[in-house]
C-alpha cells in the first residue's frame, strides 16, 4: 500500500508556481521524518514587523570591581501600562571603548531586572533605534543613559529597593583582555527571550570586571509583543 500526504500551499505568491499546483506532496525521510528548509532568516520576521528596537549608551560607562546594590550604568524601563506589550530581550552587548590599565583585565556583562513597577523616568528616548531601518519610534520605552544615572550625580530614576538588591546577574562569561592600555575587546550576548521585562519594569546593565580603568558602551536589544505573564 502506497500512501502519499499532501499539504495546501498558502501565501500571496502563488504565481510562482504552475496552475493546478496549490496542493504539493510532502516529502519524507527513510525515517518518516518531514523534510523542510527555512524559508526565511531567523529573525527576519520578527524584525519586518517592526516592533524591534535597539538601545545603546551614548558615552563608555567605567566597570565596577563589585556587585552593585541599585546603581547602574544603562538601563531601559517599559513604559506600557499593566497588560500591555512585554520587553522580549534578543540581545545584549558591551563594547569596551577605554582601558587604560596597566595590566590585562578581565570584565563581564551584569544585569538586573526589576522586580516591581517603578515611577516614570523623566529621561526620553534616548539612542533608540528601530531595527528594520524605517526608524518609527512607535515604542512606550524610555533609556536611562549614564549621564542620568542618580547615583552618579545625575537627575535619573531612583529605583525602588524592592525587588532589586541582590537580583543582578551574569550575562555570558567574562572576557579577557589580548593586550593592556588599548580599547576594542567586547562581548555580545545572545539573550533569544530569556529575559522579559514586564509593563513598568526596568532592565538594568554595568560591567563588572577587575578594574575601573576599562569603560564599556552598553545596548540591549529587543522586541515588543503583547503576552500573558504567569
Amino acid at each position: 500500500m502506497e500512501t502519499k500526504v499532501f499539504g495546501k500551499i498558502r501565501g500571496v505568491f502563488l504565481d510562482l508556481l504552475p496552475s493546478g499546483r496549490e496542493d504539493e506532496q510532502l516529502h519524507l525521510s527513510g525515517q518518516a521524518e518531514q523534510l523542510i528548509a527555512f524559508g526565511a532568516a531567523p529573525y527576519q520576521e520578527i524584525i519586518r514587523q517592526g516592533r524591534s528596537f535597539m538601545a545603546n549608551t551614548t558615552t563608555a560607562v567605567a566597570t565596577v570591581t563589585a556587585v552593585p546594590s541599585t546603581a547602574y550604568a544603562f538601563a531601559i524601563w517599559n513604559g506600557e501600562s499593566d497588560g500591555g506589550r512585554s520587553y522580549i530581550i534578543d540581545q545584549i552587548a558591551a563594547l569596551y571603548t577605554v582601558n587604560s590599565g596597566a595590566a590585562l583585565v578581565h570584565v563581564g556583562i551584569i544585569a538586573c531586572l526589576g522586580m516591581v513597577r517603578e515611577g516614570t523616568p523623566t529621561q526620553t528616548q534616548n539612542a533608540i533605534k528601530q531595527l528594520n531601518g524605517m526608524g518609527n519610534l512607535d515604542t512606550k520605552c524610555k533609556t536611562i543613559l549614564a549621564a542620568d544615572n542618580p547615583y552618579a550625580g545625575g537627575a535619573g530614576t531612583v529605583l525602588t529597593t524592592t525587588g532589586i538588591a541582590g537580583n543582578w546577574f551574569p550575562v555570558g562569561d567574562s572576557i579577557n583582555t589580548a593586550v593592556n592600555a588599548l580599547p576594542g575587546f567586547q562581548k555580545t550576548v545572545n539573550i533569544d527571550g530569556r529575559i522579559i521585562v514586564p509593563p513598568g519594569r526596568l532592565l538594568l546593565l554595568h560591567t563588572l570586571g577587575s578594574v575601573t580603568s576599562s569603560s564599556a558602551q552598553l545596548y540591549i536589544s529587543w522586541h515588543e509583543k503583547t503576552i500573558l505573564n504567569g
